[in-house]
């Protein structure tokens, strides 16, 4: 039984938004199954909280109609969020829109009056509404774009002093800034299980709180973090980690003793009421599980690594206990998971985390010559110390494990969860359909195309494809496909053609100078052509393309 009415209240309002989101998709099959969970929900939790419960789980499902039923027109006030030269990403009305047309001279953080076009195309999983095409604007300055201002003046500074990779990196650690960070080092850092470090999350916010709570105390250091989390755009992760701080800091004052998960369910309560679409944001989640994964099993680990130096145990059991949610996530969204992720944390975690702490000061060094000069000659030689310990790291830690090994790690998983969580029976009873959903929802029942540019991607039962050729395309484009889709099976290098079999249809891709032509066949019947360049997504039932 639920004996913690906030657990309670959160698991009603995220199956609300769930069931919303689901219906919208037209996964009602998922929907059915949030449903089901509610219902689960109710049954188990007190009787006291059944009618708060019910509350929520409408306060859910309200919150997301209302959030998806926001009518953008062809005036709008936009804040641009990501700036790269693939996309750009803006949000209006706190909904996200993709931005083109004219964007020349658009950065992070800017603020805009914008008026053109908007072409709704809500993809209700990722919480995008469509598409807005510029044709002028007219920029405002506020307290955000002088913050983002800053944060580019402190990288141009930067650049010359310690080199643009190193000024990358930091930007990324300390403000979760990668717009200027290249792909190879954040894929690099994702093979070393330590992606999470390159995302203003949890870890920074902790850093920075303590760092000024040994300084000044708890009130300082709490103004302080919320100045952090201002600073860097208030990322959902961050947030979730302040307001756990604070309700560890004052609860005291009000007579109430501080309960982790009870803090962990007011977190999301409060993120999700803000922003509905993070109910299935990869970043957000991820940070969630990974604190209820600490929640639940990091002293029981330490417990059973006495054998370990007491720094060693703590590092050890905090990275294991993360890990054992996030693992399987990890596994549905990217097709591979890093089993040797312990190494990149207690390697590279605490050089990264020394970086974090001497680029803090650069906030306000940065204008004092001599300062900022002796700030940058010390993290150049952590920088040096660092090349060599990711060169140990890359030489230990083995390619991430394929899809074939998913299952047998979510067993794991669930077993080791059993055994350790005795105490949180209600938990177990959702975690093991959590994962089977997961999987299930990871299945493409019948093959999938999507083309961008020259790359393809077939999915088809639990592989995903990616056929492309370095020769006729440029490596970011595949770099960012990786990304995106996260294929488990890859061709890259084709030759003059190419042949793909399941079951009864055969995809048959040919070079055509500097395009790739597809060709499917069902039942050797050739039943569709496709040429690369023009974005293209569809379904094939037997015979039939479904676009």
């Amino acid at each position: 039984m639920i004996k913690r009415p906030l657990v309670s209240f959160c698991l009603s309002l995220y199956f609300g938004m769930l069931f919303v989101t689901c219906c919208l998709s037209h996964y009602l099959l998922f929907a059915a199954l949030a449903a089901i969970f509610f219902i689960s929900n109710i049954i188990l939790c007190k009787k006291t909280y059944i009618i708060p419960a019910i509350i929520f789980f409408l306060i859910g499902i309200i919150s997301m109609t209302i959030y998806y039923n926001y009518q953008i027109d062809g005036n709008e006030t936009i804040r641009i969020n990501y700036s790269s030269a693939q996309y750009i990403m803006g949000e209006t009305g706190r909904r996200k829109i993709y931005i083109r047309g004219n964007t020349e001279g658009l950065k992070s953080g800017d603020k805009i009056i914008a008026s053109g076009s908007y072409y709704k195309n809500i993809n209700y999983i990722k919480g995008n509404f469509g598409y807005f095409y510029i044709d002028s604007f007219e920029k405002e300055n506020d307290l955000i774009s002088k913050i983002y201002s800053y944060k580019e003046y402190i990288f141009k500074k930067l650049k010359p002093e310690i080199g643009e990779g190193n000024s990358s990196l930091i930007m990324a650690l300390v403000f979760g800034d990668k717009e200027n960070l290249d792909d190879y080092k954040n894929e690099e850092y994702r093979e070393f299980g330590i992606s999470h470090v390159l995302c203003v999350s949890g870890f920074h916010m902790s850093l920075t709180f303590f760092l000024l709570q040994m300084m000044f105390g708890n009130v300082i250091a709490v103004s302080g973090s919320f100045f952090y989390l201002i600073l860097v755009g208030a990322k959902p992760q961050a947030a979730r980690a302040l307001i756990m701080i604070v309700t560890a800091c004052f609860g005291k004052y009000i007579n109430k003793s501080y309960d982790s998960l009870s803090s962990l369910s007011l977190a999301f309560i409060i993120i999700t009421l803000i922003s509905p679409y993070l109910i299935l944001d990869l970043g957000t989640l991820i940070s969630f599980l990974a604190v209820l994964g600490i929640i639940l099993f990091n002293s029981k680990i330490n417990k059973r690594l006495v054998f370990l130096p007491a720094k060693m145990a703590d590092m050890v059991s905090l990275s294991l206990s993360a890990q054992v949610f996030v693992l399987p996530v990890i596994g549905y969204v990217f097709n591979q998971v890093n089993l040797f992720f312990l190494f990149g944390n207690l390697i590279l975690v605490p050089i990264l985390t020394i970086i974090i702490y001497l680029s803090l000061p650069l906030l306000i060094t940065v204008n004092s010559k001599i300062l900022f000069y002796l700030n940058c000659r010390i993290l150049q030689i952590v920088f040096y110390i660092l090349l060599g310990a990711e060169s140990i790291t890359e030489k230990i830690i083995w390619p991430a494990a394929d899809v074939s090994g998913y299952f047998i790690i979510s067993i794991l998983l669930m077993m080791m969860f059993i055994i350790f969580s005795r105490k949180y029976n209600v938990l177990k009873k959702f975690y093991i359909p959590a994962v089977i959903l997961f999987y299930l929802g990871r299945y493409s029942l019948f093959p999938s195309l999507i083309s961008a540019g020259n790359v393809y991607i077939i999915k088809n039962g639990f592989n995903t494809y990616l056929i492309s050729d370095y020769y006729i395309n440029d490596d970011k484009d595949i770099i960012e496909a990786k990304m995106k889709y996260s294929p488990n099976i890859i061709y890259t290098s084709i030759g003059n053609s190419k042949n793909i079999k399941l079951s009864r249809y055969k995809f048959n891709f040919f070079k055509l100078k500097d395009k790739l032509k597809l060709e499917v066949y069902y039942n050797n019947i050739k039943i569709a052509e496709f040429i690369s360049g023009e974005n293209e997504s569809c379904c094939f039932i037997n015979n039939k393309i479904i676009r």
